[in-house]
């Protein structure tokens, strides 16, 4: 009996919006200076709000480019969406800031006055998980359903990664996200979160944590195989691991990384190729993004 797996990818290009040089006051590192639990860093372009992004600039080594830059009193929206969350100090799920200097915001403290922090202090209680919103009324590549997988601050939604989900096969098609420019700046991801299923009836039936067991891999080729021979395939390294459509890796703030730990964004992958080949061209994709003036679009897919 034949087990077939491909691989495909689709890179498409886009170019990046003007870059916008400004006189810098506040110098902010995404790898160096932003809290454990960050909130979502944001601001407001024609009324909505949307991701705060590094300034590109050439010059500098491709690890030290994710820095976020801002002109004295520009304003940083930071956020902690979701249940029973908000900033530590001050107890608010959205704040409006303004850049004094080097690393230090001037922070709105409801009834007191204004209270000048470092960008380190501004931390949310918990973590700030991401929502996959499937919009069932909308279909991709025939069988599929459109989601998005974003975060939801007050009454607005932030898309990050598109989805296109075969619900009753429990099978993603496809998935799309962009990679910057300066992603070689980007936060290291310090731990990682529990993957997710999302809102019923996604994996109806289906019991996530168990099919990516070894034990549960050993019976399946058993059945299919004969009994004993499941441990002669998955051994080692020889194993089907969740493999990310869109790998966390590829973002740039903690909080996108872990929007990425959703059943929808992976597919079964031997881990030898997760771990080898295929990260290498994950590898090769985020220092090609980090050598040219566009943002890319990645486009997977991945059937197994």
């Amino acid at each position: 009996m034949a087990i077939t797996f491909s691989l495909a990818f689709l890179v498409l290009l886009k170019l990046l919006s003007p870059q916008r040089y400004v006189k810098t006051a506040c110098k902010i590192s995404l790898r160096d200076d932003l809290p454990v639990k960050e909130p979502l860093y944001l601001k407001r372009f024609n009324g909505s709000l949307e991701f705060v992004l590094p300034l590109e600039d050439k010059t500098i080594p491709q690890k030290d480019r994710g820095v976020l830059e801002l002109a004295k009193n520009e304003e940083l929206i930071l956020a902690c969406p979701g249940k029973n969350n908000e900033l530590m100090s001050p107890p608010y799920d959205v704040v409006e800031s303004h850049c004094v200097d080097g690393k230090r915001l001037d922070v709105e403290v409801g009834g007191v006055g204004n209270k000048t922090l470092r960008i380190e202090q501004l931390e949310c209680a918990n973590s700030v998980r991401a929502v996959l919103r499937p919009n069932f009324s909308q279909t991709c590549a025939k069988t599929g359903t459109e989601m998005e997988i974003g975060f939801e601050v007050e009454t607005e939604y932030l898309p990050l990664i598109n989805v296109c989900h075969d619900v009753d096969a429990a099978d993603t098609i496809y998935v799309e996200h962009d990679i910057v420019s300066t992603i070689r700046g980007a936060k290291m991801l310090q731990n990682r979160p529990s993957f997710q299923e999302g809102p019923y009836p996604l994996y109806d039936g289906v019991n996530t944590r168990k099919v990516y067991t070894q034990e549960y891999q050993r019976q399946l080729f058993d059945d299919l195989l004969g009994k004993g021979e499941g441990k002669h395939v998955i051994r080692g390294l020889y194993y089907l691991a969740k493999g990310h459509l869109a790998p966390h890796a590829d973002f740039l703030y903690g909080t996108w990384k872990w929007a990425t730990y959703f059943y929808v964004n992976a597919a079964p992958q031997w881990q030898i190729i997760n771990g080898g080949n295929w990260k290498g061209l994950e590898d090769y994709l985020k220092r090609l993004a980090a050598e040219v003036p566009y943002i890319f679009l990645l486009q997977n897919l991945h059937i197994c």
